[in-house]
């Protein structure tokens, strides 16, 4: 049977009865899921460190760029040579002693976020020095 057909045949009431209906559910059915939007989706990780060599060209200093997006936060480490052991990095001007494992955790945050921190190598010749950011 044909829309227009079926509508010739159905009383005008029960049309409207019908569409009023229809209607009504929408309408409860808008309200019953609230009234804002909900968006949902996933950031890619991401953490990164870099260390720029000061303008003197020592490289035993420069600046560290550090930021990660974990929501869990991140560490930062130092990696060196053996000869470093003795050694410390000054990191924004507080000493932190270099270990004899050649690694040394120089930062941590409990949460994501980014800064610039000054280095400098004290107690040693030279650099040789890597960095890395490590999200927990």
């Amino acid at each position: 049977m044909s829309a227009n057909r079926l509508f010739k045949t159905c009383r005008p009431g029960l049309i409207a009865a019908l569409s009023a209906a229809a209607l009504a559910a929408s309408a409860s059915g808008a309200r019953a899921a609230g009234d804002g939007l909900a968006f949902g989706g996933e950031a890619p990780l991401v953490c990164a460190a870099s260390l720029t060599p000061s303008a003197g060209g020592d490289a035993g200093a420069g600046q560290l760029r550090e930021f990660c997006n974990d929501p869990n936060g991140f560490q930062v480490w130092v990696d060196y040579p053996a000869e470093l052991a003795n050694a410390s990095l000054l990191v924004d001007g507080v000493s932190i002693p270099l270990s004899a494992a050649g690694t040394t955790r120089i930062d941590a945050a409990a949460a994501p976020g980014q800064s610039t921190r000054t280095l400098l190598l004290q107690g040693a010749a030279g650099g040789g020095f890597t960095v890395r950011i490590v999200p927990l």
